[in-house]
C-alpha cells in the first residue's frame, strides 16, 4: 500500500507487492478492545495486472488478479548495485538484531510504522 490508511479501492494499493501467507490471527485479550494481531509470511513477489473487485461493506479486501515475478538474485561481481544490494542487506539485518534485543515495550513504536 501507499499509506497505512484504510484501502477503498484497488488503485490504493501498489503495482507490484508481495503474496503473503497468514501464520496466525489473534484477538485483543481485553474485551472491550476491538482489533487484533496478524502474523504474515512473505512467499513471494507478485505484479497486480487486473482488478476483480473492490473493498465493499462485509468485505474489507480487494479481490485482484496476480502474476507472480521473477525471482532476483543478487549480482555477486563488484558492481555499484551489487554494493548497494548487499549493504542494504546488511543494515536490515542489523535492525533486525537491534529489534529482537529491545525491551517490548519499546517494540511496539515499530510495529506500528
Amino acid at each position: 500500500r501507499k499509506d497505512t490508511g484504510k484501502v477503498t479501492t484497488a488503485t490504493d494499493l501498489q503495482e507490484v507487492g508481495t503474496k503473503l501467507q497468514v501464520v496466525s490471527i489473534s484477538k485483543h485479550q481485553a474485551p472491550n478492545q476491538t482489533g487484533g494481531s496478524m502474523v504474515v509470511m512473505p512467499t513471494q513477489r507478485i505484479r497486480r495486472v487486473d482488478t476483480i473487485s473492490d473493498p465493499v461493506m462485509g468485505v474489507p479486501l480487494c479481490a485482484v488478479e496476480t502474476l507472480p515475478l521473477p525471482v532476483m538474485t543478487v549480482p555477486t561481481d563488484e558492481s555499484a548495485i551489487s554494493i548497494e544490494v548487499r549493504a542494504l542487506n546488511h543494515e536490515m539485518v542489523a535492525t533486525m538484531k537491534d529489534l529482537l534485543k529491545m525491551q517490548f515495550a519499546n517494540k511496539e513504536q515499530f510495529e506500528q510504522v
